[in-house]
């Protein structure tokens, strides 16, 4: 007799597998599988500006640096309130600063220490008024030969955090991206210097056409991640100046901070209407030294015998054939 086949071998087995999988899946244990997914934990930062009441920046930039090394994660945040960020489990170091201002740059971004804040370099005469431009370097003070012009930065505010305890921003594993595993709070405050300068007893200012300043033996730039001044590599910072047309000349910029070991010359340069270049050198280290508050200098010098042109000038020269180089010594 010739035997039968039972039916359901006769079932292809494309239809018999999700039968057999699912009988053989639901006799274990349920378990979440995750593949390719990397956790993430949603993190609130708050930029507290009680150290700086009157900031209000346009933007912060928030940069995070793992403790197991790699390229830093960088957040921006509009306004200087902050926000939520999604953060991959680790510890972190933080810098953050503003981002609104547009003369400052970054370099050594990649680590913690070598972070820096910096302006480009710039001419002696890049902040002279009045249209004056010279095709041709003036004279420096001696002994700054060797600076680097660097422009004023814009103003900084910025904070740190490093693996001391208190500051340590840790995210755990197992943290579901919706859960908000901790608020971040970092208190910016003022990171570069504010420079006042005040010339009193200047001669005739009402014959100068054009007038700027120089500092010199200035930091080229800053570390918000160790919170100083960078190494001490002096420059010179051009700055611009306000004259009442009787007897004083005024001016406010900003500095990274100055170099301890250097010498601070301030120099004023003036043209007249006559065309003709003058230069006024004083040496401020003291003042710069002494200042009570470093981050609040003011520089106060008298005397500036500003001669009286020689010709009318009815024709503006746009450039200086010689400069007249004045010392000025400040009584002790």
């Amino acid at each position: 007799m010739k035997k039968s086949i039972p039916i359901y071998l006769l079932v292809p087995v494309y239809i018999l597998l999700p039968v057999v999988m699912a009988f053989l899946l639901s006799s274990c244990e349920h378990k979440e599988l995750c593949y390719g997914h990397t956790h993430t934990a949603k993190v609130n930062v708050v930029f507290d500006w009680k150290k700086a009441p009157d900031a209000s920046p346009e933007s912060m930039d928030l940069y995070l640096f793992s403790e197991k090394g790699g390229t830093p994660l960088r957040y921006q945040f509009a306004g200087c309130k902050g926000g939520t960020i999604s953060l991959p489990p680790g510890t972190y170091r933080a810098i953050c600063l503003n981002s609104d201002t547009e003369t400052g740059l970054y370099r050594g971004v990649g680590e913690f220490e070598t972070f820096e804040v910096y302006t480009r370099e710039a001419s002696l005469l890049a902040t002279m008024d009045g249209g004056f431009r010279s095709t041709r370097e003036p004279p420096r003070a001696e002994g700054t030969e060797t600076e680097r012009v660097m422009l004023s930065p814009e103003m900084v505010w910025s904070d740190k955090a490093n693996y001391d305890g208190a500051f340590t921003l840790t995210v755990n594993a197992g943290h579901a991206a919706s859960e908000t595993e901790q608020t971040f709070v970092l208190t910016p405050g003022q990171s570069v210097c504010t420079y006042t300068v005040t010339v009193l007893n200047a001669e005739n200012l009402q014959y100068a056409k054009s007038l700027s300043g120089t500092l010199s033996g200035m930091s080229s730039g800053y570390l918000p991640g160790l919170g100083e001044p960078s190494g001490c590599e002096q420059c010179i910072v051009p700055f611009p100046l306000n004259s009442d047309g009787i007897s004083t000349l005024t001016g406010e910029f900003h500095t990274f901070g100055e170099c301890s070991l250097a010498t601070h010359q301030l120099v004023i340069y003036a043209v007249l209407a006559d065309g003709s270049g003058w230069i006024y050198t004083y040496d401020v280290t003291k003042q710069v030294r002494t200042a009570k508050y470093p981050l609040r200098v003011d520089i106060i010098v008298s005397g500036l015998p500003l001669p009286k042109p020689i010709t009318n000038g009815n024709g503006f020269h746009p450039d200086v054939d010689d400069w007249n180089d004045v010392h000025i010594t400040l009584p002790m």
